[in-house]
């Protein structure tokens, strides 16, 4: 990465070249998961086929978007104040 080219080739210290194969490529298997194989490998993977129906069904029922949104609204206005008051303080 340099800041006139950005990400830049490990090989070469150019830009790459975006063609679609490259001869100093080698793909490390060692970085699949064990639950992956290349069939699934990068792509979205439904949660629910993966984990018991007790599973789900725990999972789902922990979910409570009204107490989210307030706990969310809380630590946002905290912050707020928090931001206003340590300026004042500390002089800045």
């Amino acid at each position: 990465m340099t800041a006139e080219l950005g990400l830049v080739c490990g090989l070469t210290n150019q830009k790459p070249a975006l063609v679609k194969e490259c001869p100093d490529f080698y793909l490390d298997e060692t970085t699949l998961r064990d639950d992956e194989d290349e069939e699934t490998a990068g792509k979205a993977i439904d949660l629910k086929h993966r984990l018991s129906a007790e599973a789900w069904e725990r999972l789902r029922q922990e979910q409570h978007l009204p107490k989210a949104a307030l706990a969310g609204l809380f630590v946002g206005l905290l912050a707020a104040i928090l931001w206003g008051i340590i300026p004042v303080i500390t002089g800045f």
